[in-house]
């Protein structure tokens, strides 16, 4: 299974993604957004903190879903649509608000 946190900034989200990893599931330190994604440095995430745009890939959602491993983690601010739910399908999705 492939996990996606859904959520609204400041709401939580890492915090969530780091109590799921010490239930034993990877985190794949993704941020997806709707045509880009981060894909951080888990050994220097200050540097990250700091220029965040050194580790921003310009990608649609599709393409920045395929690079989440199954039993892995990724996280987002994206909104719904009908398109999303089919591209995350094969996701258990989390909402935190």
């Amino acid at each position: 299974m492939k996990y996606f946190i859904i959520s609204q900034p400041k709401s939580g989200t890492y915090l969530l993604a780091n109590l799921l990893v010490e239930f034993g599931i990877k985190h794949s330190y993704i941020h997806v957004g709707e045509n880009k994604y981060e894909k951080y440095d888990p050994k220097n995430l200050d540097e990250a903190v700091r220029n965040p745009s050194k580790y921003s890939v310009k990608s649609n959602l599709e393409n920045s879903l395929s690079l989440v491993e199954k039993g892995s983690l990724a996280v987002s601010h994206i909104g719904h649509s009908e398109k999303k739910v089919k591209l995350l399908k094969d996701f258990k999705k989390i909402l935190i608000t």
